[in-house]
């Protein structure tokens, strides 16, 4: 079965106090969004890459993949104007009858041993999310006040969410269904199989402000 990745890219580093996009800023003299398609290729050197980009910054990567003689065939596609309708932009490049994953480019810190798991799991049971406990303390609030909640019923859903094509385009397809719907039938999908993850293999997305 063939292996695509939709890289979803359209960050605009507000929550960093930064001009600069957070995907493009650099972590180690690279720009983030290119360690994460490295980390994606050193899983598979075959995976299929789509990278979902504001159409204004087709230029930035196109000098990225210049700068660092970056290769490798990267689709390139326009984001939407909200996460979901960048991820249905992305999925239009996605063919049937193979498996895809679902990634934030400002999450680099992937492994092998996560990207395998998530996307055998997709591969045998249809689709399969990584998850990571909460530590934090939860309060549910409301118009009559708030209450503490019990954290081990919630779970921290992290990335790569891998797919089935088929069936996760046969929902994406589905442009009658309100988006909140459409989310609600996304959410169904992805709870088949948990891919259970301990906190130091976490994909955490890198998004703390700088300090001067």
């Amino acid at each position: 079965m063939k292996r695509y990745c939709v890289v979803v890219a359209g960050g605009t580093g507000n929550r960093m106090n930064s001009a600069v996009p957070k995907q493009f800023l650099l972590l180690n003299g690279k720009p983030i969004v290119l360690h994460t398609l490295e980390r994606l290729l050193e899983f598979d050197p075959q995976l299929n890459l789509i990278l979902v980009l504001p159409e204004k910054e087709f230029n930035t990567w196109k000098k990225i993949r210049d700068d660092f003689s970056f290769t490798h065939s990267v689709q390139v596609i326009a984001g939407g104007n909200t996460r979901f309708q960048s991820v249905s932009n992305g999925l239009s490049l996605v063919p049937e009858n193979c498996s895809v994953g679902v990634h934030d480019a400002a999450r680099p810190l992937l492994t092998k041993e996560l990207l395998e798991r998530c996307f055998l799991g997709a591969e045998k049971n249809g689709n399969a999310i990584p998850v990571m406990p909460l530590n934090d303390s939860l309060r549910e609030i409301s118009e009559t006040g708030n209450r503490q909640v019990d954290r081990s019923a919630f779970v921290s859903v992290q990335t790569p969410q891998c797919f089935q094509s088929t069936i996760l385009k046969e929902h994406s397809n589905r442009k009658k269904v309100l988006r909140s719907q459409m989310m609600l039938l996304f959410w169904k999908l992805l709870v088949n199989q948990y891919i259970w993850l301990k906190e130091k293999n976490g994909t955490s997305k890198l998004h703390t402000r700088k300090i001067s």
